[in-house]
């Protein structure tokens, strides 16, 4: 569904405050994006010199507030103790009610996730709102980057959740097909330059 000026409505969902790799593709498509046919907002969980980068473009910035240690979390440190696991899921819990109301009051056409920790909540939240999910997938799911665990939870949701897997390189297509996520479901899309 297309608003009233014929636009598709697209949430991107990004976990980070600060501007990484990933974050700078979204900047990139944020700048050069057709503004007549697509109106994104970046929905983040805190603020930081990536909202502001994007404000500065134009781009409006949603923030549903997660702690800062659960945003900074590293990967496969999530189980460390009891505590901090209720914790986590408490919190979690808060930030998926909010972000489903946000994105059904809105009326998004996608989603499009860019981050791993993004890929993860956001697929719930698109499943739970019944709105179509794109990955955007920049890491190598790998041993060497993330845990057997957390590849196996990956894998998993990209099989079930994602209508396709946006992969920067052919590289990180070749990751995902091996962890068992169908050629068919992945696209290779190289990250844009901007040439200013």
């Amino acid at each position: 569904m297309k608003d009233r000026n014929n636009q598709i409505k697209i949430a991107v969902l990004d976990h980070s405050p600060e501007i990484g790799g990933a974050e700078a593709s979204i900047l990139t498509l944020s700048r050069n994006i057709d503004q007549s046919h697509f109106n994104i907002t970046v929905i983040l969980p805190s603020r930081g010199n990536f909202s502001r980068e994007l404000e500065k473009t134009g781009v409006p910035v949603h923030i549903i507030y997660l702690p800062l240690e659960l945003i900074r979390l590293k990967r496969g440190k999530v189980f460390r103790s009891f505590f901090f696991i209720m914790a986590y899921f408490l919190f979690l819990h808060f930030f998926l009610i909010k972000l489903c109301i946000y994105l059904k009051k809105n009326r998004f056409d996608l989603i499009l996730t860019n981050t791993v920790k993004a890929h993860l909540y956001g697929s719930v939240a698109a499943y739970l709102c019944g709105i179509p999910l794109l990955w955007r997938f920049h890491d190598l799911l790998s041993p060497g980057d993330f845990s057997p665990t957390l590849i196996k939870i990956i894998s998993l949701f990209g099989k079930f959740f994602p209508k396709k897997i946006l992969a920067v390189s052919k590289t990180t297509e070749d990751y995902l097909v091996k962890n068992g996520i169908k050629e068919n479901k992945i696209e290779v899309i190289f990250s844009g330059i901007d040439q200013d």
